[in-house]
């Protein structure tokens, strides 16, 4: 039987086993009768995700002039969906706590991660999109399937990252020849079997080609120039050495000006390592 993305993540079984508190989450926010101190009660059944919630919204992440030391109180300032948003964030980091080192460290990883999150965060910022945080956490965990891939077929991962580091071919290209899929449709299968959000899901499964994203394609394209700019600061690594070269088609598809690039830069080296401390 061939390997399938399906079945590479249902091989792991902390993987396959579908995060709870995912569906309570789910199903509060689209019950239309639900009420924050309903969504409030489901997190704070998780002990470590509440603390964690609340430390993120207690830092530098928001600067919040007062404390805010209770999830019903972070649910009335920021809103459901953006807690929702951190709550998948953090619930994913939890998930993976190692892989060979010979790709890339766990913290090289989740750093290139931040990067492109807060690279994501800057453009939709500029384009006034809504729910900031969503495109953090989608900048975090866009190159998740990687993870999937180095952890459960190792040896087929080396000969594709040989392929894209020495010889210069793109990693996804890479991936398809070696193993006939590549790390975006491995994170497809795992958002799926997690049910998370179509517009993070599709994030995730065309961050490299985000003309072919069916609903989100602005969504996908804001994650694709982010994934660039975080590959060009040096910031970590997902296993991919060389940077790809900008695509001004898609800048420009999103109306970014020219001079937007070294802003977007300067707030994300600015930010970074504080962002680090804070969701690590």
């Amino acid at each position: 039987m061939s390997l399938t993305p399906e079945k590479l993540v249902n091989q792991d079984q902390k993987l396959a086993s579908f995060p709870l508190i995912f569906e309570q989450l789910m199903e509060a926010l689209n019950d239309p009768r639900s009420t924050a101190e309903d969504i409030a009660e489901i997190i704070m059944h998780d002990a470590a995700l509440c603390v964690h919630l609340l430390k993120i919204v207690n830092s530098s992440f928001y600067n919040f002039a007062s404390k805010i030391d209770t999830v019903s109180k972070a649910l009335s300032i920021i809103g459901t969906e953006q807690l929702f948003s951190l709550s998948v964030g953090t619930t994913i980091i939890s998930k993976f706590e190692s892989i060979p080192e010979k790709f890339v460290t766990m913290e090289s990883f989740w750093h290139h991660g931040i990067a492109c999150g807060l690279a994501a965060k800057s453009i939709a910022k500029f384009r006034n999109e809504p729910n900031l945080e969503f495109y953090f956490i989608a900048g975090m965990i866009h190159d998740i399937g990687s993870l999937i891939i180095y952890k459960q077929i190792p040896e087929l991962a080396s000969s594709a990252l040989v392929q894209c580091n020495d010889w210069g071919r793109p990693l996804i290209k890479a991936e398809q020849d070696v193993m006939g899929f590549d790390h975006t449709q491995v994170g497809k299968a795992l958002a799926e079997k997690w049910q998370l959000p179509e517009s993070l899901k599709q994030i995730i499964t065309y961050h490299h080609d985000p003309e072919l994203a069916e609903e989100f394609q602005v969504e996908a394209s804001i994650m694709h120039i982010a994934d660039t700019i975080a590959e060009g600061s040096f910031l970590g690594s997902s296993g991919q050495i060389k940077s790809q070269p900008l695509n001004t088609m898609v800048w420009k598809s999103l109306g970014l000006p020219d001079n937007l690039l070294t802003s977007i830069y300067d707030e994300m080296y600015e930010t970074f390592e504080e962002t680090v401390q804070i969701f690590t």
